[in-house]
């Protein structure tokens, strides 16, 4: 069978999730299913297979399934221990990650009606991993500095919670703004007109390639 390629999401895409933002039961979203099934599931899978093939070169171990569960976020919520009940997102994403147990790094991408967003961010981490990969980061200071600053230039930010009091500290302040956070991503944004184009695809892909660098040196042994 042949595959189809993406040819971009539609402002259909954003009426979805505020349909169901609107009204948001099991009921309304089956009444919907079909329009979810055209206008996000389908396009957001051709999203995957199309930057598939460059995140493979990166690493061939992550998990490239286009399938909720895989590499897509389920639309369907776990409220067990959420006080918001609503049953569905109005929001989905990609994720990229290996299957390794512990502390990754995943890629990822966020179709968001508030702002879509793309990057590469820890996933899984526990503090006790954190304070070891910190204490890489203090280790290898020069390249962790040079990969923030690049990134900078590069137009994605470094984003993440804050500690009050970080556990590991630098007097430099550029390396201090990695190891201040409980986690961490690089984030960039992605404009509404190449949401809706196919060259998502393209501006996806040369980002990965970008962040390609600081996932391998987060996947060094220290």
């Amino acid at each position: 069978m042949e595959q189809v390629q993406f040819s971009g999401f539609t402002p259909k895409t954003f009426e979805f999730f505020m349909k169901i933002g609107f009204e948001n039961t099991p009921r309304h979203f089956e009444s919907l299913r079909s329009e979810f099934n055209e206008v996000v599931l389908a396009p957001l899978k051709q999203l995957s297979l199309g930057v598939s093939p460059t995140l493979a070169k990166i690493d061939g171990r992550l998990d490239l399934r286009p399938v909720m569960g895989g590499t897509l976020s389920r639309i369907r919520r776990d409220t067990r221990f959420s006080k918001n009940k609503a049953p569905y997102r109005t929001k989905m994403w990609l994720k990229f990650i290996t299957k390794d147990p512990g502390m990754r790094l995943a890629f990822y991408f966020d179709l968001d009606p508030a702002g879509c967003v793309f990057g590469l961010g820890t996933s899984h981490s526990t503090p006790q991993e954190m304070t070891e990969k910190r204490r890489y980061f203090l280790a290898h200071a020069r390249q962790a500095r040079q990969m923030i600053e690049q990134y900078t230039s590069l137009g994605f930010s470094l984003g993440g919670p804050c500690y009050k009091r970080p556990p590991q500290v630098s007097s430099d302040p550029v390396l201090m703004e990695l190891l201040a956070r409980k986690y961490f991503f690089f984030e960039k944004p992605v404009s509404i007109e190449t949401v809706y184009a196919p060259s998502l695809v393209d501006t996806l892909a040369e980002g990965y390639i970008q962040l390609a660098d600081f996932y391998h040196f987060f996947n060094k042994q220290s």
